[in-house]
């Protein structure tokens, strides 16, 4: 299982342990077994492309020692640098309650002690959002965990109803005149530049 890899599966980076994880990615932790089509179903989900065009990067963790793990001998395996920071500030796990779940409530780990919230649950969906507003520090952890439901999975930012707006409810942004540019765009009529010389007689 650990080792059948297949080509579909070049968009996620596999280790075998949490600190093997790339530093620029979120480690994703399997800790549930017993249902590869499901797991398989989760990394579908994560393919898919939000508004933008974009995908979450993460590392995929999958090791024997990790099936049944506990949060806290999870959180204790991320190394700590001389200032007691960690080397990955989230870590996400697919345990038995996500892959039980056609949302795929991804458990959500926040290693700063700092925090409010220590952890909550996003689906699959929203999980390319998390990860761009997240690595460019945009946002912090607990904007989104608060926002978790009465189930406390993040299902997307209320709107004005009150109700989550997931992936599938938010519009395309517009797109980009230029190749390769899916961020939203507006276009903007510039005035003639006009510059005032004042001639002072004085020739160089």
């Amino acid at each position: 299982m650990y080792d059948d890899i297949s080509e579909e599966d070049d968009l996620f980076e596999r280790v075998t342990s949490i600190m093997a994880a790339d530093q620029n990615c979120m480690p994703l932790v399997r800790t549930f077994i017993a249902d590869d089509a499901a797991f398989a179903a989760l990394l579908d989900e994560l393919r898919i492309p939000d508004e933008y065009g974009n995908t979450a990067a993460v590392s995929l963790v999958e090791n024997p020692r990790y099936v049944a793990a506990t949060v806290e001998s999870l959180t204790a395996e991320v190394i700590r640098d001389h200032e007691g920071r960690p080397l990955f500030s989230e870590v996400l796990v697919a345990d038995e309650r996500c892959l039980s779940d056609p949302s795929f409530p991804l458990l959500a780990l926040n290693l700063l002690q700092d925090a409010e919230h220590q952890q909550f649950r996003i689906a699959a969906s929203e999980l390319s959002a998390f990860y761009a507003n997240m690595s460019i520090g945009n946002m912090d952890f607990d904007e989104w965990a608060r926002e978790a439901g009465d189930d406390g999975v993040f299902r997307g930012f209320r709107g004005d109803d009150g109700v989550p707006v997931g992936r599938d409810r938010r519009a395309a942004p517009p797109a980009c005149p230029d190749a390769g540019c899916s961020a939203p765009f507006v276009s903007t009529p510039l005035e003639p530049l006009r510059v005032a010389v004042e001639w002072t007689g004085e020739q160089d």
